[in-house]
């Protein structure tokens, strides 16, 4: 159980340096729920691979930030999102489908992320993930 933001009621005025601007917030409970297979352990089982990018910290105040992720062969992009310091990222999860991979691929096959400032190349910042280990399939 857990909580999404979704705009509903709207507030207008300041905030730190921003002026005369408009905010919205609203509550929209959801349930998240995992649906696990057991698999082989010899590394050859196939899973669905779903990286989500929802927060990047440390951005320069002000300016606008998107992440690009690469991984088994495909990338996605985030929509662009203004940073107060933190930039919190709400795209739908689907978007972050990377489409099935074998678990033995996944542990060996880095992650490109990518930060784009107003989600235009070349990237601010690069850097790769590497997953270490699978444990119950997931």
């Amino acid at each position: 159980l857990g909580m999404e933001l979704a705009p509903s009621v709207w507030i207008k005025g300041g905030f730190g340096s921003m002026r005369n601007m408009e905010m919205g917030f609203g509550l929209r409970p959801y349930f998240n729920v995992s649906v696990i297979q057991e698999n082989p352990t010899d590394g050859s089982a196939v899973t669905d691979l779903a990286i989500y990018p929802y927060r990047a910290v440390g951005l320069p105040v002000g300016k606008n930030y998107a992440i690009k992720l690469s991984a088994n062969g495909q990338y996605k992009t985030t929509a662009v999102q203004m940073s107060t310091g933190v930039v919190e990222f709400q795209n739908k999860v689907t978007i972050f489908d990377f489409g099935p991979i074998e678990q033995n691929v996944l542990t060996s096959t880095p992650i490109q992320v990518d930060i784009l400032e107003n989600g235009q190349e070349p990237p601010v910042a690069t850097g790769q993930a590497v997953c270490s280990s699978v444990a119950n399939g997931v």
